[in-house]
């Protein structure tokens, strides 16, 4: 064969523009085969310039302008690679079976391009696709199924539109995980559907429901850029349903998370771990509790944390015997094997228990009985008081009591209610209140005025050993809950005009308590708010325990 044409350079590589071809001898077939490669191979470019050929499952691709350019797959090698589209030898520019979960062929030039190594193919030909079908593991005869991407549903009920796609993964026998993934195309379907949804004025949820066989692990994967444009374009939620559990991410860690995996694919994982996995302390509190370990990785990096964002992760869970279910806890276990415990509460309506998190690890379902002499089982304060002892918020007097009627100082409760909350105080500070003095509350005045929950009595005092109106715990604790974003929605049950001593809230208290109202955290008692009666801890506990257990 005679070629003739001009050469010339294109991203490092020489190649002819083609002006003539001409067989000269038919009968010689002396074309190189092709070197077989895993998708690890072929990403780490370990035969540049030679004609290779990879196997894989489609993970996602890209297109310009309706032309699919880039297909992204993946191998048991577990390294997603590239296969790069660049020239049209046949004049169709469709790729017959392209899905997400489908099994692709490409045979091709291993080469470099600014984005990195990828396989460069010339002619549609050179890729097979087909779709996804049952296939038999050999190694123990057991089966595994993918599922293509699946048309997106949307279902509106209560102010909120959530837009869902169903994905059937595949199960290797030999991990226990579950794997599957979402292409851009279908990414872009559901952006779309949220964005419709917030234009009609409602809530919108984008979400992931795996199902297929149980594994003990469930991973998916998704193009980092869908998260970024989710974040930037909606204030959607992403939610990943699994049979191991539920997880939520608000629009803030979708955004971190993005910008974390720029152009790569981002793998969400949830495993469920054996307690022989924890150090010996943690097995020993965990007992025969489920223990989870979430994990995020972009570009061959794990996410360490959210950005100021964070995820609700919901959890089966079926309570023993006897528990007292306000008791239930969630714990951190960070790396040396120490419990830290994180919002979170047992759901029995649902059956979960959960949890809020700004990052990922390792995590467990404890149990954390506190009891107390002077808290009778009648008492209408007693679910509260195990609520909140359980999850440290407050250890009581001393001497086992509780003492559910002692009023409640302004230090003592904003003490209380950061805790909950899981709100840091400072290390050090040169900006506090001029009475914060030097004991247990002072870091935690410092970093509620720097935050903003409180602006303190005027002339830069805070008033810590002062009694805490119930007006002046209700605004500190609608400020928290606004610096969180996490004021309950209204629920119209009750107006504030309903109270016959409306008239006699403050007007600093006036916004704080006109939306707790609404959102039913205040119904007063006998019609009235009492605005100016002190607090007592019994009341403080069933405030906390109505806001943390929604």
């Amino acid at each position: 064969m005679v070629i003739r044409g001009v050469t010339s350079s294109y991203n490092g590589e020489r190649q002819i523009a083609v002006t003539n071809i001409r067989v000269v001898d038919d009968s010689i077939q002396a074309l190189p085969s092709p070197i077989s490669v895993t998708t690890a191979q072929a990403a780490a470019g370990s035969s540049l310039g030679s004609l290779v050929r990879v196997t894989g499952t489609v993970t996602r691709f890209t297109a310009s302008n309706g032309v699919v350019e880039s297909i992204y797959i993946r191998d048991g090698s577990g390294v997603e690679c590239r296969v790069f589209i660049d020239g049209y030898i046949t004049k169709s520019k469709t790729i017959a079976n392209l899905a997400a979960g489908a099994s692709l062929t490409a045979t091709g030039l291993s080469s470099i391009d600014t984005e990195g190594a990828r396989i460069r193919i010339r002619d549609r030909a050179d890729i097979v696709c087909t779709p996804a079908q049952t296939t038999t593991d050999s190694s123990d005869g057991s089966s595994s199924t993918v599922t293509p991407a699946q048309p997106v549903q949307t279902t509106a009920g209560g102010g909120v539109t959530t837009a869902s796609v169903s994905l059937t993964g595949t199960v290797h026998a030999a991990t226990g995980t579950v794997t599957t993934s979402v292409s851009q195309t279908t990414a872009q379907n559901l952006l779309d559907q949220a964005k419709k949804a917030e234009q009609a004025g409602q809530r919108a949820v984008i979400e992931l429901g795996i199902s297929g066989a149980a594994g003990s692990s469930v991973q998916v994967a998704l193009p980092g850029a869908a998260l970024q444009n989710i974040a930037a374009e909606t204030a959607a939620e992403l939610r990943v349903s699994t049979h191991l559990g539920v997880v939520s991410f608000d629009a803030a860690a979708l955004d971190a998370i993005g910008q974390q995996a720029a152009a790569s694919s981002v793998s969400i994982q949830i495993a469920k771990l054996e307690t022989e996995e924890l150090p010996e302390a943690a097995r020993q509190a965990a007992g025969d509790r489920p223990v989870y370990r979430f994990t995020i990785s972009a570009g061959g990096s794990t996410v360490s944390s959210f950005g100021g964002g964070s995820a609700t992760v919901s959890l089966p869970y079926t309570p023993a015997s006897g528990e007292d279910l306000n008791a239930i806890v969630v714990y951190y276990v960070d790396a040396a094997g120490s419990l830290q415990t994180v919002r979170g509460s047992y759901n029995a309506q649902t059956s979960t228990v959960n949890f809020v998190t700004t990052h990922f690890s390792t995590y467990m379902i404890g149990y954390n009985k506190v009891a107390f002499s002077d808290v009778a089982d009648t008492a209408w304060y007693r679910d509260a008081v195990s609520f909140v002892a359980a999850r440290g918020i407050t250890l009581g007097v001393g001497e086992n009591r509780f003492a559910p009627e002692l009023s409640l100082t302004r230090g003592q409760f904003i003490v209380m209610l950061m805790r909950a909350y899981g709100i840091s105080p400072d290390d050090a500070s040169s900006d506090n209140f001029a009475d914060a003095g030097s004991t247990y509350y002072t870091p935690y005045l410092s970093a509620a005025k720097r935050l903003g929950i409180t602006q303190g009595t005027g002339g830069n005092l805070y008033g810590p050993d002062q009694f805490i109106s119930r007006q002046e715990l209700f605004t500190l604790t609608y400020r928290t809950l606004c610096l969180l974003n996490e004021l309950p929605s209204a629920t119209a049950r009750k107006q504030l005009s309903d109270f016959s001593d409306a008239k006699n809230v403050a007007e600093y208290a006036l916004e704080a308590i006109q939306a707790l109202v609404d959102s039913g955290v205040i119904s007063g008692s006998d019609g009235r708010l009492n605005p100016d009666d002190i607090s007592s801890r019994a009341q403080m506990a069933k405030i906390l325990y109505q806001l943390l257990s929604l």
